[in-house]
């Protein structure tokens, strides 16, 4: 048996929901309910904090999944320049998620 692949992102934060916009807009997670038991969080900036941190996660993904596959003999063959370069991209590239899920 296959295992079945995330929503492709990129996701969206809005309202409560998350949303995917491919191949047509639709929902992907909803951080509360307007009603009955699964009406959580209470305050609507602890839903958007949450809201914003789901819709990051394909772009955190990938992000993880890039770097994971780095190929280490090669990483550890570079000179200090190229080393510098490759980090301060990481360190920008993070920076960016960070931004995108509000923390």
């Amino acid at each position: 048996m296959s295992r079945a692949a995330p929503t492709p992102g990129p996701w969206r934060a809005q309202a409560g929901l998350v949303i995917a916009d491919a191949p047509g807009p639709h929902v992907v997670a909803q951080t509360y309910s307007p009603g009955g038991l699964a009406r959580w969080p209470h305050d609507p900036a602890e839903r958007d904090a949450n809201t914003r941190l789901i819709a990051a996660a394909p772009d955190m993904l990938r992000e993880i999944v890039e770097t994971a596959g780095m190929d280490l003999e090669r990483v550890e063959a570079m000179d200090a320049a190229s080393l510098r370069a490759l980090l301060a991209g990481m360190v920008r590239r993070a920076r960016s998620l960070r931004a995108k899920a509000a923390l």
